[in-house]
């Protein structure tokens, strides 16, 4: 914005010392030297007429003794005086009228050039104070989602209700969230078992068995432990690992006596599948 009032101030006083200089030309070189030379043309003169001892002005009775031919003479030359002086006053009057009205110019000029910064300084500052508070309301936006951050029991309550849909996908991006977000909460163990549940209910054994293993190391002691080693016994029989299975489901009854009825037929069951021996 200052660089281009700079530029604008710098082309008036260009475009106003260029006028003044001419006018200055001309006023202080042709009407001065016109006035020099009237000035010295009526000293001639004077000197011419009163050399003879007589006033051109006098009504005394020596003036009738000059000579028509002088006096004519004189008054031609008097009347050419008079109209050079005439003509000079005529053009200093109208270069004095055409400076008035350059100077009108430059200060209609300068009211424009200020009137049209001031306007570009407004939509400035109207620019900035918008930037301000849409960056405001932008921060403001980031704090209400901070507010609104779920706990981890909703989170969890979420993850479940999509594994209750049957939109495995979801529930499994929405369990492993969770688990990242809180892998020491109480609830970790059992979104780890579910975790595996939605790989295992889509045919994914090898990721399941993987997810299986996960929970055993990590969550042994939480709600779904045997649920999970159970079905980590399961998931490594489904995958050819009939040994390993075996002695998953035996340290599966071994450490965790008495079993739920329902997990120890499950474990039952599957031994006798893959022919476990005792």
């Amino acid at each position: 914005m200052s660089k281009i009032k700079y530029v604008i101030a710098g082309i008036c006083l260009i475009s106003s010392v260029s006028i003044a200089s001419a006018a200055n030309t001309y006023s202080g070189n042709t009407i001065e030297n016109r006035l020099n030379r009237v000035e010295k043309d009526l000293r001639i003169l004077n000197k011419e007429v009163y050399s003879n001892g007589v006033s051109p002005l006098s009504k005394s009775s020596q003036s009738m003794d000059i000579g028509k031919a002088q006096i004519v003479d004189f008054e031609i030359r008097l009347s050419s005086l008079e109209e050079s002086l005439r003509k000079t006053k005529g053009q200093m009057e109208v270069l004095t009228h055409q400076q008035n009205e350059l100077k009108a110019q430059m200060e209609k000029v300068q009211k424009d050039i200020d009137f049209r910064l001031n306007e570009m300084e407004k939509q400035k500052t109207i620019e900035v104070k918008k930037a301000k508070k849409e960056l405001d309301l932008s921060a403001f936006k980031k704090t209400d989602s901070i507010k609104e951050e779920l706990s981890p029991e909703k989170q969890y309550s979420k993850a479940f209700e999509l594994l209750k849909l049957k939109d495995f996908e979801k529930a499994e991006k929405a369990f492993a969230e969770f688990i990242a977000k809180n892998p020491e909460h109480k609830l970790a163990g059992n979104a780890q078992y579910w975790l595996s549940e939605t790989f295992y209910v889509r045919g994914n054994m090898e990721e399941a068995m993987k997810q299986f293993a996960v929970g055993y190391k990590k969550y042994n002691k939480s709600q779904k432990a045997t649920d999970n080693l159970l079905k980590l016994g399961i998931t490594l029989g489904a995958i050819g690992r009939t040994s390993d299975a075996c002695l998953t489901l035996a340290e599966l009854e071994k450490n965790y006596s008495p079993l739920p009825k329902t997990i120890a037929n499950r474990m039952k069951n599957e031994q006798n599948k893959l022919k476990c021996s005792k």
